[in-house]
């Protein structure tokens, strides 16, 4: 089944075609965490880019998708120097929902920023510090719902690594989507009812709920 984001644009993507605008070249991407067809949503909505995806496995990336990575950078979960892009510097990295998947992230994120261009964009979303009390539903809406979460993020952790990395931090709160905050309310009868039936809500409710939280900025 197709992903809604290929029909409607990402927040993340959105934000950031925002705010390079004005740059003349295309951008060099690095996206940490490059699963569930990332490399083909990116290049959809960004255009003309060059698309780096880093990552421990490959995850529900399609022969598309596939195709649209210029360059995958396999690591190890234990890699936090990241080696593999010593060399390499970039316009944009993005880190969406991958923090709360690693030990040491702040370490991780810290050496990250190194990669980072001045006036290049960094982009993190991550579960909310409300998510530990939302209720349980298909996919995720508890932080809990999903065993492959071993850290809990600190919005504050997050924005102090970044001001110490030479970050001006542009927002740091709760994500924002209009049209995904209308399409969750339309679901929420639905989800009352199978929630009902199998004890879980429906997905699509992130932004209904306050799921999660973003922060990105701009490298001094």
């Amino acid at each position: 089944m197709a992903r809604l984001s290929h029909y409607l644009i990402p927040v993340r993507l959105r934000i950031i075609a925002r705010l390079t605008r004005n740059h003349n070249k295309p951008l060099r991407i690095l996206d940490i965490g490059c699963g569930n067809s990332s490399p083909t949503i990116t290049k959809k909505w960004l255009g003309e880019v060059e698309y780096h995806g880093l990552d421990i496995q490959e995850y529900e990336n399609t022969p598309e998708d596939q195709k649209a990575i210029d360059k995958f950078i396999l690591v190890s979960s234990e890699d936090t120097e990241y080696s593999a892009v010593e060399n390499e510097f970039y316009d944009v990295i993005i880190m969406n929902h991958v923090i709360e998947h690693m030990n040491l992230p702040y370490l991780r994120l810290e050496n990250l920023l190194t990669k980072l261009k001045s006036g290049g964009i960094v982009w993190l979303a991550f579960p909310s510090v409300k998510s530990a009390g939302l209720p349980t539903a298909d996919g995720t809406l508890n932080f809990f719902d999903d065993e492959t979460h071993i850290y809990f993020p600190s919005i504050y952790d997050v924005v102090n690594t970044l001001l110490l990395s030479g970050v001006k931090v542009k927002y740091a709160g709760s994500s924002y989507d209009l049209l995904r905050y209308v399409i969750g309310l339309v679901l929420l009868p639905w989800a009352a009812i199978k929630k009902l039936i199998t004890g879980k809500l429906c997905k699509g409710l992130w932004f209904v709920f306050g799921f999660e939280t973003i922060v990105y900025g701009i490298k001094k």
